[in-house]
């Protein structure tokens, strides 16, 4: 974690490209950078546009104005690395951050291919890590599908005011659900291709079907022997049904509940 990194935008604007390094205060982010979008500059939407190559390590969107982030353009390379250094996207706030939204593919691999590696979305404590609404248009990508490589995972740990929605696939290997926010699934696949384990008082909407894969001789959900709940978010009344297949066994017991979104 060598250093923090400001966002400041081209020629004194809210807008530019992650590859520019005029656009931040202390370089370019590095896979080892905590990337800090601060209290700078005021509060107006910010579009951060993505090229092939760029990576990040932290994001850290500390400001707690009205300040909505928009990434687009390629995907952005999440590395982990050995001794236990998860890229994380966060924020520490308990009264909440702006709208964060990434329009662009995420992509997780690690340092040492062989060796297993998580993207952590939120913080270490559920009670600091508020986001009003954090959304992926785009797809989570991994490099787990190549021979030899280590699993790549997801961990979400978030405050019971935040909403997380997945709009694209997910190719996660592994994906957990901590913290009492709402995740919601609004592709058949928002939740990678094997073990899914949700063990507290976060809430899972459903806005479309979903397939949980599970693993080889794993839980498609796990959920210990805690009540798993599922709701099925409705956007209209008498909105289509939604289907849940869970491929392999399940643990725990499973609460199913319907309720009607804005």
């Amino acid at each position: 974690m060598a250093r923090a990194a400001l966002f400041e935008g081209e020629n004194g604007g809210n807008s530019g490209a992650w590859n520019n390094a005029a656009n931040w205060s202390n370089g370019l982010p590095t896979a080892s950078t905590v990337t800090t979008f601060s209290t700078l500059p005021g509060d107006a939407p910010v579009s951060i546009t993505v090229n092939p190559g760029d990576t990040a390590y932290h994001l850290n969107f500390a400001n707690t104005g009205s300040r909505s982030y928009t990434f687009s353009g390629s995907a952005l390379t999440f590395t982990a690395n050995t001794g236990g250094i998860t890229p994380r996207i966060l924020t520490p706030n308990a009264s909440g951050a702006a709208a964060i939204t990434f329009n662009n593919d995420i992509f997780l691999t690690h340092a040492t291919p062989t060796t297993s590696g998580t993207l952590a979305i939120g913080g270490s404590l559920a009670s600091t890590s508020q986001f009003s609404t954090l959304t992926f248009n785009g797809n989570t990508l991994t490099d787990a599908a190549v021979e030899g490589n280590g699993g790549r995972s997801v961990s979400i740990n978030s405050h019971a005011n935040s909403t997380i929605i997945f709009n694209g696939r997910s190719e996660a290997t592994h994906t957990t659900f901590a913290g009492a926010g709402e995740v919601i699934a609004n592709n058949i696949s928002a939740f990678g291709n094997e073990a899914v384990q949700k063990t507290t008082s976060s809430t899972l909407s459903l806005r479309n079907d979903l397939t949980i894969t599970g693993a080889t001789n794993s839980y498609s959900w796990m959920a210990g022997n805690s009540v798993t709940s599922i709701r099925i978010s409705e956007t209209a009344p008498n909105s289509d049904d939604r289907v849940l297949t869970m491929e392999k066994r399940i643990a725990g017991r499973l609460s199913i509940s319907r309720a009607l979104v804005p």
